[in-house]
C-alpha cells in the first residue's frame, strides 16, 4: 500500500487536524462515484501527517525567554559606544 506523507502550510495546524482535513476531503470526492461512495480512502493510502508547529513554537518561547529590552543590549555594549547612546536607544525604544 501507498503512504502520503501530509506536511501543513502555514498557520496553525497539527499533524491531526492537517490529517482529517485532508482526509474528509477525499471522502467528499470519493462520495461522488457510486462505486466508492462506502469506501474511505485508508482503503487505498496510509496517511502520515506532520506536524511541526510545536518545534516553532518551542523556539520561540525560548528567544522571547531570553530577550532583554533594546536599552539593556545597547547598555551591555558599555564602553564601545561613546556618546549618543541614550539618545539612540530612546529612539529605537520609541520606534
Amino acid at each position: 500500500m501507498q503512504t502520503i506523507i501530509l506536511v501543513h502550510g502555514m498557520g496553525q495546524h497539527t499533524a491531526d487536524s492537517t490529517k482529517k482535513t485532508f482526509t474528509q476531503a477525499c471522502q467528499q470526492a470519493l462520495g461522488l462515484y457510486p462505486e466508492l461512495k462506502d469506501k474511505k480512502v485508508e482503503d487505498y493510502v496510509n496517511i502520515e501527517a506532520v506536524g511541526y508547529n510545536d518545534i516553532f513554537d518551542n523556539h520561540r518561547k525560548a528567544m522571547a525567554d531570553r530577550a532583554q529590552s533594546v536599552d539593556d543590549r545597547l547598555n551591555a555594549l558599555g564602553g564601545l559606544v561613546s556618546g549618543g547612546l541614550g539618545d539612540l536607544t530612546e529612539l529605537i525604544t520609541r520606534i
